[in-house]
């Protein structure tokens, strides 16, 4: 029986954690402790940091593949909470190798500073008449009416939108219905319980990871009439 995925990457954890001990591993090499330390002595030392980098690098990289694997899996058995654990550390040695590759690049220009730029508000509305509707789903007249448990309407993201969005539904439902919205990782719970009359309801946040691809709103129960829905919209919110 093969062990568990987190188990099979120590290893090569080990490997990194010691690598990263060393002195200019993923920072920029120490100044010599005085004017009179050789010459010699620092061009020894940047010679072995260097040479160390190379050595390393390709274990690295396979880290990265590894945890990469690892949190997919993990994702896909439910266990979101490890899969994003595993997810940080990728990034986390993703981002350490990326500074130490800059550390090795010979001193420039110094650019000029930029100015920073203030957030903007991003709202991105999901038509019913865009979705791709699954099993027990139906469009008709602009809006797209779930009938069963699981029936669901799924968008696909044209383009990223990390970050944590305030997320509102325009539906209708004679009598109490629930659903999820959802992206790769993280879900958000919804009721609807408005009358024959369309309203917009404010759902609350959900974090949108920069691994989604699809947004997704899927029915739990739902009354005889369905659930009917005309869109469902995120507005970026501040991320705490």
């Amino acid at each position: 029986m093969s062990s568990p995925p987190c188990q099979r990457l120590w290893p090569i954890a080990l490997a990194i954690v010691l690598a990263m001990s060393v002195p200019g591993f993923a920072q920029t090499p120490p100044a010599p402790a005085s004017s009179s330390d050789p010459q010699e002595l620092r061009d020894v030392h940047s010679a072995f940091v260097q040479h160390l980098r190379e050595v390393l690098a390709p274990l690295n990289r396979s880290y990265i593949a590894a945890l990469q694997k690892v949190e997919t899996e993990l994702a896909q058995a439910g266990d979101y909470e490890r899969a994003i654990e595993a997810r940080e550390e990728r990034r986390r040695v993703a981002a350490a190798l990326v500074e130490a590759s800059i550390t090795q690049r010979p001193a420039g220009p110094v650019a000029p500073p930029v100015e920073p730029v203030a957030p903007v508000a991003e709202t991105v509305t999901f038509a019913a008449t865009s979705a791709s509707p699954g099993g027990g789903a139906t469009a008709a007249g602009g809006v797209a009416t779930l009938t069963a448990r699981d029936a669901s309407l799924s968008w696909k993201l044209t383009s990223p939108m990390p970050g944590l969005f305030n997320v509102s539904i325009e539906c209708a439902s004679l009598g109490p219905a629930t659903f999820w919205v959802r992206e790769s990782f993280f879900r958000l719970r919804g009721a609807a319980d408005t009358g024959d009359a369309l309203k917009v309801i404010e759902l609350g946040a959900l974090k949108v990871t920069d691994e989604a691809d699809v947004i997704t709103l899927q029915a739990l129960d739902v009354p005889a009439g369905g659930l009917r829905v005309k869109s469902v919209t995120f507005t970026s919110a501040q991320d705490d």
